[in-house]
């Protein structure tokens, strides 16, 4: 189980937040945040081959952004979750190969304002894991296709 902790700053006008284990705090953080100057930034170490950082309008966003980008790894392995492609797919939403998914992210045909998209594998998917074109990096790895869900 996660918690977010304060952390204390040197400087009077941050306020700081570690995400970290309630089991066991003394591990270190999975993530954090800071605002500084009115300007809420994030940060995710877990998983250490995918880090992302970024910014948000606000706190609770910014805490919501480093959850969800853990969602796709346990904390027990740190590794892509496997076995969770059970549901089918639905019928309202695009399916595209990772590597075209990749491409068309990077191309700008989608993006967080876009929608979302669920990592497939063996025509299942995983509705656990949430995959934003901002965070390719959470695609786990057994994955071969996302279904796109347009906003």
């Amino acid at each position: 189980m996660l918690k977010w902790i304060p952390k204390e700053t040197d400087n009077k006008d941050e306020a700081a937040e570690l995400l970290v284990d309630a089991n066991d705090p003394d591990k270190g953080a999975y993530g954090g945040i800071m605002t500084v100057e009115g300007k809420v930034r994030w940060t995710n170490t877990f998983p250490k081959e995918a880090p992302a950082e970024g910014t948000c309008e606000s706190v609770e966003e910014a805490k919501m952004e480093v959850e969800r980008k853990m969602m796709c790894y346990p904390l027990e392995t740190g590794k892509p979750a496997i076995g969770r492609y059970k549901d089918e797919p639905h019928g309202f939403g695009e399916t595209i190969s990772v590597r075209r998914f990749r491409k068309r992210v990077k191309d700008g045909d989608f993006t967080d304002d876009d929608g979302h998209g669920r990592p497939m594998c063996s025509g299942k998917l995983d509705t656990e894991c949430t995959i934003w074109p901002s965070t390719l990096a959470s695609i786990p790895e057994d994955a071969t296709h996302i279904q796109w869900y347009n906003k």
